[in-house]
């Protein structure tokens, strides 16, 4: 029983990897889903996957290196250099704003020491708050 269980627990996540699903409807009116098209004969409509992050973070796949230099603003030599707090400060806004979007509920610990869920509203004010940090700070 142990045995069967690991197996499903290992090879559950492999049944959703694919690249796109195909959703189409048949002659009774059920809406059937697949990861393969139909026949040509057949109307069937493509549903678009969101995109997955990279897995290793800092790894950035849609630009060359050179690209990157050129888009990056250049920084005058009397400008200060962000020391490790600020860059470090800069890490956990973004880090924030990608939990705030990627997750549905969010749970924060409020100054006095209560806990708070926030709903939809909240996540998307928290998300601008945060973006504003960033833009002024980082």
């Amino acid at each position: 029983m142990k045995r069967l269980l690991m197996i499903m627990l290992v090879l559950m996540p492999l049944a959703g990897i694919t690249d796109q699903f195909y959703r189409w409807t048949d002659e009774k009116g059920v809406v059937h889903f697949s990861s393969k098209p139909l026949d040509e004969t057949q109307d069937h409509e493509l549903i678009p996957l969101p995109d997955v992050p990279a897995l290793t973070p800092g790894v950035q796949h849609s630009k060359s290196t050179k690209e990157e230099t050129e888009d990056a603003p250049q920084m005058s030599a009397d400008a200060p250099q962000p020391t490790q707090e600020d860059i470090e400060y800069c890490n956990t806004l973004t880090t924030n704003i990608n939990t705030l979007k990627n997750s549905p509920r969010v749970r924060i610990k409020r100054e006095d020491g209560t806990f708070e869920i926030l709903g939809d509203e909240a996540r998307k004010a928290e998300i601008t708050r945060l973006k504003k940090l960033q833009n002024d700070f980082c």
